[in-house]
C-alpha cells in the first residue's frame, strides 16, 4: 500500500474532461478518448471516414462494432449468393459460385486498409505500438496474439500515440 495518500479520483468520476488529464488541447480530433464507448453507426462512420488514418486510437467498442458490421457484410453476401444459385447440377451453379467468390475476394480487399489502420489505432488504445501488428504474421498464433491484445481494455499510456 502506498504512503502518499489515496489516488486521486478518475477524471470521469469528477467530470474533468479526458483530454485536460492527459495534457491535450480541447478542439483537435485526437480520435477517441481511452475507454470512450461509441455506438455502432458511429464506429461505422469512423471506420469509413478514418479509412486510412494510422494514427489516433480506438475505442474497444469502435473497433468490436466495425467486426460485426463486416461480418454481418460477409454473410448478407454468403447468404444471397447461396440462395440465388440455381438448383441442379447446370453449368450455371459454376459462373454464379465464381461471381460471388470474385464478390466476397472484392469486399475483403476494398476493406484491407481500413481494417489494418482500425486494428493498428485499437493497439494503440491498449498501449500498444502499431508496428505490433506486424505479429499477425506469425503462423497459426499471430491472430489469437492480435485478439487478444484488441480485447483488453483501453491504456493511459495510448496518448502517446495521438497527434500533437
Amino acid at each position: 500500500m502506498s504512503t502518499n495518500g489515496p489516488m486521486p479520483p478518475h477524471p470521469q468520476q469528477t467530470g474533468q474532461p479526458m483530454y485536460e488529464q492527459y495534457g491535450q488541447q480541447p478542439g483537435f480530433d485526437y480520435g477517441t478518448e481511452p475507454g470512450t464507448p461509441v455506438g455502432p453507426v458511429e464506429a461505422v462512420k469512423r471506420y469509413y471516414g478514418k479509412f486510412i488514418h494510422f494514427t489516433g486510437r480506438a475505442s474497444r467498442s469502435e473497433y468490436w462494432w466495425v467486426a460485426l458490421y463486416m461480418f454481418l457484410v460477409y454473410m448478407a453476401v454468403l447468404v444471397i449468393g447461396i440462395a440465388s444459385l440455381p438448383t441442379g447440377g447446370s453449368e450455371g451453379n459454376d459462373t454464379m459460385a465464381a461471381a460471388f467468390g470474385l464478390l466476397i475476394w472484392l469486399i475483403a480487399v476494398a476493406h484491407a486498409l481500413p481494417t489494418i489502420a482500425l486494428t493498428v489505432r485499437r493497439l494503440h488504445d491498449a498501449g500498444f505500438s502499431g508496428w505490433t501488428y506486424l505479429i499477425n504474421l506469425i503462423p497459426g498464433v499471430g491472430s489469437l496474439i492480435i485478439l487478444v491484445f484488441t480485447l483488453m481494455p483501453s491504456s493511459p499510456a495510448g496518448i502517446r500515440f495521438d497527434r500533437r
